[in-house]
């Protein structure tokens, strides 16, 4: 019986159980390294960067102040600005109202 089983290995059987043996070896090889990489503490350094931090700190500064004066002209522009015509037809005569409305 084992000598029916050896006669039986030719060149294309031993190929393919060699190639299995080395993918398992090979997936064998990474997946332990992939394991032993992952559950090692982190080696994380803190890295200043005092210059890009004002840098920042500045430009977001400027812009809030660029943000604030824009608002305030556009406020002061709808403050001159004339009352729209169907706003003025919604608004009472009577000027009790109109001194509520003001305010």
């Amino acid at each position: 019986m084992l000598t029916t089983l050896a006669m039986e290995f030719d060149n294309t059987t031993i190929g393919i159980i060699a190639g299995v043996g080395v993918g398992t070896l090979g997936v064998a090889y990474f997946g332990l390294k992939f394991w032993l990489v992952s559950t090692r503490p982190p080696n994380l350094q803190d890295v200043k960067t005092p210059n890009v931090d004002r840098l920042n700190r500045s430009a977001l500064e400027h812009m809030a102040e660029e943000t604030v004066e824009q608002d305030e002209a556009e406020t002061a522009a709808l403050q001159d600005e004339d009352a729209p015509d169907d706003l003025k037809g919604i608004i009472p005569d009577d000027p009790a109202m109109k001194d509520t409305a003001k305010k």
